[in-house]
């Protein structure tokens, strides 16, 4: 929980997906000082990876093996979907999810938001990227807004690609947008985790408000 009520099912859900090597308990520290009334879910990946953390998938961007790279992507993304299911038959009342993550947690976020854009209210990716053979060949009528994270000396993760990425949703009539960060690798520096509180804060005050106007 970030704040509110536990017991109120109509609490804003946010999914938010760790990277290779992570577990939720450890993406759990990203979110350390953010107070908001919504109820936090960190999903573990399946694929044990390192001393105690965890993976999506194996492959990895500096092989260069894109094609690999989307269909561990994409079925990644499917699993999460769902788990986002699961979670809108357990809090009907809640609405879509807002999803973020970073790296491949924010390359999972940006396939769920082209996959499945009905499942997902707003999309944070950080770190993250969208192969080309994942970019739609339209955009379908109803997207979520993306908001892109990404340091410039990123060289795991490299920026080029990934905010070219997106700069292809943006052309398909997308609301998206990359936010670069300075002199910022593949981490959460402080800016872009405040950027990333400042993006969900917007994201969730007005469904909290219909949520507290309702309670009324």
């Amino acid at each position: 929980m970030l704040g509110g009520d536990p017991e109120d099912p109509r609490l804003p859900l946010i999914v938010a997906i760790h990277g290779l090597g992570d577990s939720p308990e450890g993406f759990a520290r990203a979110f350390e000082g953010l107070r908001l009334p919504a109820r936090l879910i960190l999903p573990r990946a399946p694929i044990p990876w390192g001393n105690g953390g965890h993976g999506w998938f194996r492959t990895r961007t500096r092989e260069g093996r894109t094609e690999q790279m989307a269909q561990d992507i994409a079925g990644a993304a499917e699993q999460v979907s769902a788990l986002i299911s699961r979670l809108s038959a357990r809090y009907p009342d809640a609405g879509p999810p807002i999803v973020t993550g970073f790296s491949q947690g924010g390359m999972i976020t940006l396939a769920l938001a082209v996959r499945h854009p009905e499942q997902v209210a707003a999309a944070v990716p950080m770190a993250g990227w969208l192969p080309p053979p994942l970019l739609p060949p339209a955009r379908p009528g109803r997207t979520p807004s993306i908001r892109a994270l990404h340091g410039r000396e990123d060289t795991v993760v490299p920026f080029a690609p990934a905010a070219a990425s997106v700069r292809a949703l943006t052309e398909l009539g997308w609301d998206a947008q990359v936010i670069p960060f300075e002199r910022a690798g593949h981490n959460l520096p402080p800016a872009m985790q405040g950027t990333l509180f400042e993006l969900l804060t917007k994201a969730v005050a007005p469904r909290a408000t219909a949520t507290a106007t309702t309670a009324r």
